[in-house]
């Protein structure tokens, strides 16, 4: 479990077996949306690639900036989880940011995010929305479902690089001395990449 202003965040995560097709996204999506409409007030649920979030503190930041907008008025999107996805992709306009973070059928891992309210904040970290059991029953098939991760990174970079318009020479730039050097740097870079959307607004 991780707290980001005050808001509980519960993420979870799982491979497919294989790729999904245009029907699967467009029946997750909208089954997620009614979940969603049960859950409420109680959780946004925001289904992800994983592969274009660098890390747990690239969607920590993300979830910051979108509350923050939100107490401060300054948001762009009119639910929160529209605005977290615009923060993720580094973009003003939903219609593109859906496309960059989104499932598609080119996604190989699912990234779910949880965010309770905190005036409704679990205890424990028992998620309130089963995202095995809910994938299970749309019969996609899936392996290595994890829940309440404290940490992850993509296991392909190639997307998120292509988001944030990063390249190997600016990445060299930091001199990342091993991979897991490389990817605190391309977290971080990609953090400043997000922030930069508060001075666009």
């Amino acid at each position: 479990m991780q707290i980001v202003d005050d808001h509980q965040v519960i993420v979870s995560s799982v491979r497919l077996l294989k790729p999904l097709s245009s029907k699967q996204v467009t029946t997750i999506i909208s089954n997620l949306t009614q979940e969603q409409k049960h859950q409420e007030p109680v959780t946004v649920l925001l289904l992800l690639d994983k592969d274009a979030v660098a890390g747990m503190l690239h969607l920590k930041a993300c979830i910051h900036f979108a509350l923050r907008s939100f107490t401060q008025q300054t948001n762009i999107a009119k639910k929160i989880d529209a605005e977290i996805m615009l923060y993720l992709a580094g973009v003003r306009q939903i219609n593109k940011a859906i496309p960059l973070v989104g499932i598609s059928e080119k996604t190989h891992e699912l990234l779910l995010v949880q965010l309770l309210a905190k005036t409704l904040r679990k205890k424990d970290s028992t998620p309130t929305f089963d995202f095995g059991q809910f994938l299970t029953a749309l019969k996609i098939p899936f392996e290595n479902y994890q829940n309440n991760i404290d940490n992850f990174h993509p296991q392909d970079y190639t997307r998120l690089l292509a988001i944030h318009h990063l390249d190997d020479a600016l990445i060299d730039l930091f001199s990342p001395q091993t991979a897991n050097e490389r990817k605190v740097t391309i977290e971080k870079l990609v953090v400043e990449k997000s922030a930069l959307l508060e001075l666009q607004k």
